[in-house]
């Protein structure tokens, strides 16, 4: 039965890293396999977890003696169960949030950047090379745009003409590379 109980330990371990794996992977990596490779892993191993958690209960009856280390492998097993609650609330609000990091391609310091369209942001400026990574929240249909001042100069750029619920990303905007309008 010791075997039994340091297997549970281990899947519970197996589980907590291969299920970190896959969210750090769909963190990193948008639109990727990630979100169904997830949803499949959290219902096989959401099965197999259950299984060796009712195995263990039911081995009381014959070990009842050994009920510190069945309650011990079962509370280790229960604790993936607010991580993957945590894991799926992360990945819900990754749903409805653009990542968008900004690089300043242009050879002179862009100034009062405004972000418009799904929710209005501010950045004092960017020096020539500089990024900035805002978490821009998408809320119904939307876009998003920005506009800046170059020597003076009001710019407007197009980053995003369509977004809506669930369509959250993660994606790299180099002002002065795409098309842009004169304001």
């Amino acid at each position: 039965m010791s075997k039994f109980f340091f297997i549970s330990k281990m899947l519970a371990l197996f589980s907590f890293l291969l299920g970190t794996g896959i969210f750090l992977w769909n963190f990193f990596v948008p639109h990727s396999p990630a979100m169904i490779v997830g949803l499949y892993y959290i219902v096989v191993a959401g099965i197999i977890n259950l299984l060796f958690v009712l195995v263990l209960i039911a081995s009381l009856y014959w070990y009842r003696d050994q009920w510190r280390n069945v309650l011990s492998s079962v509370g280790i097993l229960l604790l993936n169960i607010p991580v993957v609650v945590l894991y799926i609330w992360v990945f819900v609000i990754l749903l409805d949030t653009m990542r968008v990091t900004f690089i300043n391609e242009k050879p002179v310091t862009l100034t009062d950047i405004k972000i418009t369209g799904c929710e209005s942001k501010t950045i004092d400026h960017l020096a020539p090379g500089e990024s900035t990574t805002e978490w821009i929240t998408i809320k119904g249909d939307c876009s998003i745009s920005i506009e800046y001042k170059q020597n003076g100069e009001g710019r407007k750029e197009v980053i995003q003409s369509y977004l809506t619920s669930g369509s959250g990303g993660k994606i790299v905007f180099r002002i002065g590379i795409s098309n842009f309008m004169n304001l």
